[in-house]
């Protein structure tokens, strides 16, 4: 059995029969870029980002609006436990993970609409659609686990 290498040769009584050294250097590793694109230069999807840091603070900058919605409107506004309840439930399970279809619903948006109807209140309701998007894709994660 061969050495590691950052394990001594002498523990091995094989290693001076062979003519290996006392002690084994270890290696050091050089990282090595694969491509001549610096990160700055190369596109968002590349580097694994859909949208820019801007796009994704503006879409988490509506979810507590959101969750402020469901809460003080509807069904249980007669039962404050509920409300606290739900405001609980949907800040512990929504926001958190990568909010890829979220994104990614308004991203399509953008994309499809045409430039003149990008207005700021129609961005912000393409990020409202985003969140149901997350808060179904959530719904049906949990029904599969409990399931």
């Amino acid at each position: 059995m061969a050495p590691r290498l950052d394990q001594s040769a002498n523990k091995s009584p094989q290693n001076d029969e062979i003519g290996l050294p006392k002690k084994l250097l270890k290696l050091q590793k050089y990282h090595r870029f694969l491509s001549t694109l610096t990160p700055q230069q190369m596109p968002l999807a590349a580097r694994g980002l859909a949208v820019s840091k801007d796009q994704s603070r503006e879409f988490m900058a509506c979810f507590p609006d959101i969750v402020r919605d469901l809460t003080k409107t509807g069904k249980h506004i007669d039962v404050p436990e509920a409300s606290k309840w739900l405001a609980k439930l949907l800040q512990y399970n929504v926001p958190n993970g990568k909010k890829n279809r979220g994104l990614a619903t308004v991203l399509a948006y953008k994309m499809l609409e045409k430039p003149d109807n990008l207005t700021p209140e129609n961005i912000h309701l393409a990020n409202i659609m985003g969140w149901c998007t997350e808060m179904v894709n959530k719904f049906v994660t949990i029904n599969t686990l409990i399931c």
